[in-house]
Formats: C-alpha cells, structure tokens, sequence
C-alpha cells in the first residue's frame, strides 16, 4: 500500500494521492523530499492511518490520511500514538496535518469539530507550497487541519 521508500526520483503514496518532490522556493525556503512514510494500526478502533513527514524551512511536519472508516470510530488512542511518533526524535515534528478525505457526510463535520477539541485548525497547503507553486493550497479531495506537537 505504500509505495517508493527506495526510488529517488518520484516517490508516491499511491494510497492517498500524495508525491514527494524536490523543489526550491524563491525565498530560500526549501522544500525537502518526503522525510518518512508511516503507517499506524489501532487495533483498539480498528482504523489506520497512513502518512508521511517532510520538512519545510526545518520544520518537520506529520501529514496524516484518515481513511473513512477511521472517521465513525473513536479517535482518542488512535490521536495519541500520533502525537507521541510525531514528537519521538525518529520524527522530530513540531505539528501534525490531519487529512480528511472531503464527503457530504455529516460524519466530516463531526471529525472536525472532534479534532477541534484537540488543538486541530484548519489550514491550507499554503505553508508547505513553494512561492512559485501554481497549485491552489486549497485542495478538492481533502480537508486539512492542524495542530501543534
């Protein structure tokens, strides 16, 4: 399920849409490869997530994808082994981005606010985009939001 640990040229999660890429900003800001792949089994609510950490002017970030079965079961052992891999120096994040796949369920709206009460806001890619990205930040699949470590 995931997919290019070892090719150095263009490494993708295929599971969610995500690509690793070497870009230079015009700022000087850098925009490193995908640092890690992760994958997390909580077998207490029975939901995975599956994500990645990439760095942006030295500051790491965890990216998390919440799969749709992960959303209807209770996130609170799932959320704290998030949290405590983001902040083990094998990670070294210093913020966790929570994607959550856009529907019109009622169920997204409650994950929101769920995550909400857990210190998540919601953001945009923008922080993570090169200067001279023509990409919009706001994405069509996903909803983001994130919090501190």
């Amino acid at each position: 399920m995931l997919h290019g640990e070892r090719r150095l040229a263009r490494q993708v999660l295929l599971e969610v849409g995500a690509c690793q890429a070497n870009q230079q900003g015009h700022a000087g800001q850098e925009h490193k490869h995908i640092q890690s792949w992760m994958e997390v089994w909580d077998y207490t609510s029975d939901a995975i997530y599956r994500g990645f950490v990439t760095e942006t002017s030295g500051e790491r970030t965890l990216f998390v994808f919440f799969e749709d079965n992960a959303l209807g079961h209770g996130l609170k052992s799932g959320l704290i082994a998030l949290f405590e891999l983001a902040g083990m120096s094998a990670f070294g994040c210093s913020q966790i981005v929570a994607c959550i796949q856009r529907s019109q369920d009622t169920a997204e709206l409650e994950v929101v606010r769920n995550l909400g009460w857990c210190g998540f806001n919601l953001t945009t890619l923008g922080p993570w985009l090169p200067e001279d990205c023509s990409a919009s930040a706001i994405s069509p699949k996903w909803i983001f939001l994130c919090a501190e470590v």
